[in-house]
């Protein structure tokens, strides 16, 4: 499950404004793993969907990372990076 930000801004901005709008519609942030991907100069904010916290509907679309090499940061302290 991803949620994007206007690609018309600078991909600083787009981070902190997709994921915003990711977490904000998630049940709990206890446990999961996000992940940052930037497709066409879109910033999208993904998480691992859990199908037992949305029994109705998602409240994101989905989408499927693409294999291939990526670069990866783990950020430590995250919480002082937002």
């Amino acid at each position: 499950m991803f949620a994007a930000a206007d690609q018309t801004r600078p991909i600083a901005e787009q981070a902190p404004l997709a994921f915003a709008r990711l977490e904000g519609q998630l049940t709990t942030l206890k446990g999961r793993r996000f992940y940052g991907v930037v497709v066409d100069a879109q910033y999208r904010a993904c998480v691992p969907i859990r199908p037992e916290d949305y029994a109705d509907a998602l409240p994101h679309p989905t989408w499927v990372i693409p294999g291939g090499k990526f670069a990866r940061r783990k950020l430590a302290h995250w919480e002082q990076h937002l």
